[in-house]
C-alpha cells in the first residue's frame, strides 16, 4: 500500500514537470505568437491588450481611364478619287488697242486700252485623285491630280470712237471683240487642309497651289469704219466710207500656275469614304501675243496700204472656277 502512494505521487509529479515541454513541442510555427515589437513593448498594457485587426487587403488606387485623341482626319486621308462639275467665271486682259497706219484708219496709236466688257459663259467637268496623310491629329497634307473638259469662255467687247487726226471732219468708229475659251486643262498641285469637328461629323478647310496646263482658243473681231461727218449720205460702213476688219482664230498651249481654296465633308449618310467637295481654283497662264492681220475692204486705192498687221497682246489670262464635287476613299 505505501508503495503504491509513492509510486502515483512521482507520476503526478513527472506529468507536472513535462506537461509544458510537450505542449511547447506541439505548436506549430504559423501559431507561435510572434515576440512583442518595440512599439508594442512601449504601449500602455490596455493597448497591448486589444485584439489585433486583420489587415485589409489594399485596393489599386483608381486611374483614371485614359482619354485617347480619335484621330479627326481619317476621313479625309489616304487615296480618294472622283469627280466634279460646275461653272466658271473667265478673266483676262486684252491691252493693246488696234493701230493702224493706213490712211484714214490711223487713230494715232493714242487710243484708250481695252476697256472690256465682259460675258461669259460654258461650264467645265472632270475627274481628280490625291493622296493625303496626316502630320498631327488635326492637319492633312498632300498631293492631289486633275483632269477637266468644257468650253469656258470670257468675251470681251469694246466700241471705240475717235476723230481722224489727220483729215479734218473724218471720224473712226471700230469694235473690237475677242473671245478667250479654256479647254483641256490638267493640273498637279499641293495640298493642305485642317479638320475642324463638327457634331457628328467634321469639315476640313483646304487650300491648293501647283503646275497647270491648258488648251487656249480664241476668237478676235475687228470691225472699223472712217468716214465723213459732214458728208450726207455717207454713213459708217457705206461705200463711201472707209472700211477695214480683221478676223482671228487661234490655239495655244499654255503652262501656267493653279492655286485654289475650299471645303470638304464626310456625308456618311451615302456610305463610308464619301465626301462631298466644294471648291474654287484660280489658273493663271500669264500674257503672250497674237498677230492679227487686218485688211481694208472698201474702198482700196493704190495710194493706200490695203492691208496691215496688229498685234495683240494678252495680258495675265486667267480662268476662275467653281465646282462641287464627290470623292471617294479606296484605302
Amino acid at each position: 500500500m505505501r508503495r503504491s502512494l509513492i509510486l502515483a505521487i512521482s507520476v503526478l509529479t513527472l506529468t507536472a514537470i513535462f506537461e509544458p515541454l510537450f505542449a511547447a513541442e506541439m505548436e506549430t510555427p504559423g501559431e507561435r505568437a510572434a515576440p512583442p515589437s518595440e512599439r508594442e513593448r512601449a504601449a500602455p498594457p490596455a493597448e497591448r491588450e486589444r485584439p489585433a485587426r486583420p489587415a485589409r487587403e489594399r485596393r489599386p488606387a483608381r486611374t483614371a481611364p485614359e482619354r485617347t485623341q480619335t484621330a479627326q482626319t481619317s476621313s479625309f486621308t489616304g487615296t480618294q478619287a472622283g469627280g466634279f462639275g460646275g461653272g466658271n467665271v473667265g478673266g483676262g486682259a486684252f491691252a493693246d488697242p488696234i493701230c493702224l497706219t493706213s490712211f484714214g484708219l490711223n487713230n494715232g496709236c493714242t487710243g484708250a486700252p481695252f476697256s472690256q466688257s465682259l460675258t461669259k459663259t460654258g461650264g467645265r467637268g472632270g475627274a481628280v485623285v490625291q493622296w493625303t496623310v496626316p502630320v498631327t491629329p488635326w492637319i492633312v497634307v498632300g498631293v492631289l491630280g486633275d483632269l477637266s473638259f468644257g468650253n469656258n469662255s470670257v468675251t470681251q467687247t469694246q466700241n471705240n470712237y475717235y476723230s481722224d487726226p489727220t483729215s479734218f471732219g473724218f471720224v473712226t468708229t471700230e469694235t473690237i471683240q475677242n473671245t478667250v475659251t479654256e479647254r483641256t486643262s490638267g493640273s498637279a498641285r499641293l495640298k493642305a487642309g485642317f479638320v475642324v469637328p463638327l457634331g457628328y461629323t467634321s469639315l476640313m478647310p483646304y487650300t491648293t497651289v501647283g503646275w497647270t496646263r491648258a488648251q487656249i482658243q480664241g476668237t478676235f473681231t475687228y470691225a472699223a469704219s472712217n468716214y465723213n461727218t459732214f458728208a450726207v449720205g455717207c454713213p459708217a460702213f457705206s461705200s463711201c466710207s472707209t472700211n477695214a476688219a480683221s478676223a482671228v482664230n487661234y490655239t495655244a498651249n499654255r503652262n501656267g500656275v493653279v492655286w485654289g481654296f475650299g471645303v470638304e465633308m464626310p456625308i456618311p449618310a451615302f456610305g463610308p469614304g464619301v465626301v462631298l467637295v466644294l471648291d474654287y481654283s484660280r489658273s493663271q497662264f500669264g500674257s503672250f501675243d497674237v498677230s492679227l492681220p487686218v485688211a481694208v475692204t472698201s474702198p482700196c486705192f493704190t495710194t493706200r496700204s490695203c492691208s496691215t498687221v496688229d498685234i495683240g497682246h494678252f495680258s495675265d489670262v486667267s480662268f476662275n472656277t467653281f465646282s462641287v464635287g464627290a470623292r471617294f476613299k479606296f484605302f
